[in-house]
């Protein structure tokens, strides 16, 4: 586990657009019922990381190298280094954008519009 942890993340996750190395149960059966998941994910100069909750845990995120993060986009000139941990051992993963504006059904324009114009 420490040394997938200790490498470049070349691991594309498409669903993301980044690249990441994830030690979960799947990765490691020994994790099974210890309620831990541990992601690497090397993100490029003016990187953007969706909107995303975990359903089923709370994750902790470090970033390791100097940038600055803010609002999941990466202000920085160099690549950071972000490991995140998760109290779950199968955390799931929901992406925001892809919930509200590619649901299926599909939502309305109109109640779109509506919901995203501040009052």
């Amino acid at each position: 586990m420490i040394s997938l942890l200790q490498v470049f993340s070349g691991n594309a996750v498409p669903q993301f657009g980044i690249s990441a190395n994830i030690v979960d149960v799947n990765f490691m059966p020994g994790l099974n019922t210890r309620g831990i998941s541990i992601v690497r994910v090397d993100l490029e100069p003016q990187d953007l990381v969706l909107l995303h909750t975990h359903p089923q845990a709370t994750e902790l995120t470090t970033v390791i190298n100097r940038g600055l993060f803010t609002s999941s986009i990466i202000w920085n000139t160099k690549m950071l280094l972000r490991l995140s941990s998760l109290n779950s051992q199968n955390p799931g993963v929901v992406k925001i954008p892809g919930s509200i504006f590619a649901s299926d059904p599909p939502i309305l324009d109109d109640v779109q519009a509506s919901s995203l114009v501040r009052k």
